[in-house]
């Protein structure tokens, strides 16, 4: 599993069907969202865009672990980036 499926799961944008896989929750509306990073990292200047949340948190993992070296991301991390999502 990459870190940016890690991330989804445990923000719970994913949920698991049992012999299927992963399988993305639908909604009814999709807006467009963005995360500011520094609204969790102090001084972080990236802004995450994406097309729906999953984008957003696949765009995040990928940038912790770049930047911020989070190889794994703690779910109580996970709940405070989807949390921080906002509709753009």
């Amino acid at each position: 599993m990459s870190l940016g499926d890690a991330l989804i799961d445990r923000a719970g944008a994913w949920r698991y069907s049992e012999g299927h896989g992963t399988i993305p929750q639908e909604k009814e509306h999709t807006m467009a969202k963005t995360l500011r990073c520094g609204d969790l990292m102090p001084g972080c200047p990236t802004v995450i865009e994406g097309k729906d949340e999953q984008e957003v948190l696949k765009k995040a993992a990928e940038h912790a672990a770049r930047d911020h070296g989070l190889a794994e991301i703690p779910p109580e991390v996970a709940q405070k980036v989807q949390a921080a999502i906002r509709d753009k």
